[in-house]
Order: structure tokens, then sequence, then C-alpha cells
């Protein structure tokens, strides 16, 4: 793998990491409110020995993939054909509900205000391409995926004719 593609397991990593402190201090706080015991010892040392434990065996389940493809720094290259490239536009307002909760009309948003979704069939398998390289694909175009070995992140696509 290259740097590119480390900092980019590195950083979903990283947002593992804080969902599982996030999970941890929430079960923590739940225990603590639920448990009606109102010693110093279950409040300084319980409480947080559990936060610790519960941090380590989230982060250990979320993460332990990221954590194979960090460590061995291995990637699968895979070489597949383009079925079909597709713009899908993903409407921000749909419903009149949405529209009274955020104080904006529904109706005649424009599809330059929505945001684009650059998708591309592969193989039976949706693929949400960067705009520089979804505008250059065809249909029957070879592209190549970099994926992570161990937690199949896609690291990289690149198309074959370049």
């Amino acid at each position: 793998m290259n740097r590119d593609e480390l900092l980019k397991v590195l950083k979903i990593m990283l947002e593992k990491l804080s969902l599982s402190l996030i999970a941890a201090l929430i079960m923590s706080f739940v225990i603590w409110y639920m448990v009606p015991v109102n010693s110093l010892w279950f409040t300084y040392i319980i409480i947080p020995v559990l936060a610790f434990i519960f941090f380590i065996t989230i982060f250990y389940l979320l993460g332990k993939a990221l954590f194979l493809d960090f460590y061995h720094q291995e990637k699968i290259i895979e070489h597949k054909t383009v079925q079909k490239p597709s713009t899908g536009f993903s409407k921000q307002m749909e419903t009149p509900t949405v529209a009274r909760c955020t104080q904006k009309q529904s109706f005649g948003v424009s599809t330059e205000n929505s945001a684009q979704k650059n998708e591309v069939l592969v193989d039976n398998e949706k693929l949400i391409l960067p705009k520089e390289l979804f505008e250059r694909l065809r249909s029957g175009d070879e592209i190549t995926l970099h994926k992570a070995f161990h937690s199949g992140v896609l690291l990289n696509v690149h198309l074959k004719r370049d």
C-alpha cells in the first residue's frame, strides 16, 4: 500500500476509535445511572474501569480488520468491467413534512442544488466514484479496484485505458 492508501485506512480506523469511545462512555453512563449505588468507590473506580473495558472491546470488534490492514499493508487488486455508469440525484427534500421542519419549500428543487451521486455498476456491485473519474467512464471500460485485504475497504480506482 502506498502512503495515501494507508492514510485512508488510518482515517477510517480513527473514526471507529471515536465511535468506540462514544459508545463506551454512553454504556458506562447508563450503568452509572441505572445502578442505585452512591459510593465513591463505585463512581470513581468501577465506572471508569467498565468504560475502559467497553472501549477496548468495542474498538477491537470494530477495528480488528482495519488494524490488520494497517499492520500488514496488503491489498487486493481486482480488474472489473463497468456495466452501467449512471448519475443519480438524491432529493434532499421529498416530503412536505421535511419542508415544514426545515422551513423551505419542497417543490421546485432544482437538480443543481441536490446532491449528485456518481454511481457505477461494476460486476453487479454499485460503486460511488469521484466526479473526474466518473466523467471519463463508458459502459464496457475496464477499471482496476484496489481494496484492503482484511477489511475490504475500497482504497483506489483506476481506469485501465489511462
